[in-house]
């Protein structure tokens, strides 16, 4: 894990107690996922039922790019 971490250069671990010392890899920055995340995992494909998962994703992510994903907030009558 530590590699993958050193590979990418961002994101952060996080060790799950209930699942006998298990980890998770966080990756917070926007910016992070668009420009490392998203092209490893084009690069070096997943394979099977997770790699529609990643499709879905990755419109999510393009969505959020172009700001799609917010809602223009309409304010009430006084």
């Amino acid at each position: 894990m530590k590699s993958l971490y050193d590979y990418l250069g961002c994101g952060k671990f996080e060790k799950v107690t209930a699942y006998g010392g298990a980890l998770n890899f966080h990756v917070y920055k926007f910016s992070d996922i668009r420009e490392k995340i998203i092209p490893f995992f084009r690069e070096y494909p997943i394979i099977g039922v997770k790699s529609e998962d990643f499709k879905s994703w990755c419109n999510v992510a393009d969505l959020i790019e172009e700001k799609k994903h917010l809602t223009v907030r309409v304010r009430p009558y006084l």
